[in-house]
């Protein structure tokens, strides 16, 4: 049988297309990889960020609730303390007009010296008696 000529040139050229389209197919393949990767990566990095976006709004809902309630409570203690106030300073002028008048303490005053002018003169009695 007859030996068929090979184009070699032709043979080297297929095999060097070859091999470029081979490395060209690697080349891309990495690129693509690391190109979906990044996505990827970027997609986390965004669903994170958007997470904690969230967050920060929900903390702050939170924060402007506790704030409200603390302002309530505090406004309920004023409430609270300006009333037992005035019910303290009431009773005080109550107690100034009604209970103890300047001049009625005066006239309980001088009653009690009389009767402790009175028990002391009978005591004297008493004891002038039993020396006696």
């Amino acid at each position: 049988m007859p030996t068929p000529d090979i184009d070699w040139p032709r043979l080297w050229l297929e095999a060097v297309g070859s091999a470029l389209s081979a490395i060209v197919g690697v080349v891309v393949g990495i690129w693509r990889w690391g190109r979906n990767s990044a996505l990827a990566e970027q997609q986390v990095r965004n669903d994170y960020i958007a997470r904690i976006e969230s967050m920060k709004v929900t903390l702050h809902a939170a924060e402007v609730a506790h704030d409200r309630r603390i302002d309530d409570l505090v406004d309920q203690f004023k409430e609270t303390f300006v009333g037992i106030r005035r019910q303290f300073d009431d009773g005080r002028l109550y107690t100034e007009q009604n209970f103890v008048r300047k001049d009625d303490f005066r006239e309980m005053r001088e009653e009690i010296r009389d009767d402790m002018r009175d028990i002391k003169v009978s005591l004297n009695e008493l004891r002038n008696r039993k020396q006696g």
